[in-house]
Parts: structure tokens; C-alpha cells; sequence
């Protein structure tokens, strides 16, 4: 919710300073009904979701605009609307498409539950390889290391950070 309130917020303030604060209210409202519990990005769950980011997002902006341009709402929505459709629907196909591209990579289970791990702290990359910092969560009796994305703790694989 931050990443998406502060990301539009500062290309507002960077490109039209008058919408920053209207933005960063709505980028906030419609990550909320999106969830990252599953271990896949395209779920029923989140295809639904970018229909009511569309609802918050054009409703947002046109009393954003209305309360801008101090133009009655019922004059600014015939205006407003037609480019929400177009930016969220938009948003809506790269966001389903590139998200069934990396559910076809397994990218959740990659990256993010591989080996029964969850999240890792830091992501590194050292000779071509990746390692996550997943400190004392290896069953391995090592403090501080570096663990590749494998399905399997094997020592041989970590890089000790002392």
C-alpha cells in the first residue's frame, strides 16, 4: 500500500504537483483489495480486484478533478470516466498478463516459498547464482549466511557472512 502511495505520489509531484495529494489517497485505497496469499499472482481473487481498483480509481480521480477545477462532480464524470476506463483497464491486461507469465515461471514459488521458506530479508546475486538472506532460518546451525533459491538446505551451498 505505501510502494503504491508513495510511487504515484512522487511522479505526481514531479509531473502535475495538484494531483500528488488526490494520488496518493487513491494508489493507497486500491491496493487494498489485492492479496499476495496465494502462490500465484492471477487468482479469481485479484482478476475481481482490478474491477474495484477501476470503481476507487474513477470515482477518486472524478471528485479529485471536480474538487480541482471546483466543477460540479455530475459535469466532470462524462469527461473523467472514458480515460479511467482506458488507464485502469489497461492496467488491468499488463497486470494479468505479466502476472500469468510469471505464474507460468513460478515466480512466488521461486523466489518467495522456496523450500518451505518464506520471504527472504535481502536478495543477492554473486557469480550468476541468487542467494536471499534468510538468517536463522536454515535448520543448518549457521547464524549468518547466504542460502541459493534451492528445494533443499545443502552447507555446501552457503556463502558464511560472519
Amino acid at each position: 500500500m505505501a510502494a503504491a502511495a508513495i510511487g504515484g505520489g512522487l511522479a505526481d509531484i514531479l509531473t502535475a504537483p495538484i494531483w500528488a495529494p488526490a494520488t496518493i489517497i487513491i494508489k493507497a485505497l486500491i491496493s487494498i483489495p489485492f492479496t499476495n496469499k496465494s502462490s500465484k499472482i492471477v487468482t479469481a481473487g485479484n482478476v475481481i480486484s482490478t474491477i474495484i481498483a477501476f470503481v476507487i480509481s474513477a470515482t477518486g480521480y472524478a471528485i479529485a478533478e471536480a474538487v480541482i477545477t471546483q466543477t460540479n462532480i455530475l459535469v466532470v464524470l462524462p469527461a473523467s470516466v472514458p480515460g479511467s476506463v482506458i488507464q485502469s483497464g489497461g492496467s488491468a491486461i499488463i497486470f494479468i498478463i505479466l502476472g500469468l507469465v510469471l505464474d507460468k515461471m513460478g515466480f512466488k514459488k521461486r523466489f518467495f516459498q522456496s523450500g518451505g521458506l518464506e520471504m527472504a530479508d535481502i536478495i543477492y546475486t554473486y557469480k550468476n547464482q541468487v542467494y536471499a538472506n534468510i538468517t536463522n532460518k536454515c535448520d543448518c546451525a549457521l547464524h549468518y549466511l547466504l542460502h541459493p533459491f534451492t528445494d533443499r538446505c545443502d552447507r555446501r551451498s552457503h556463502i558464511i557472512v560472519a
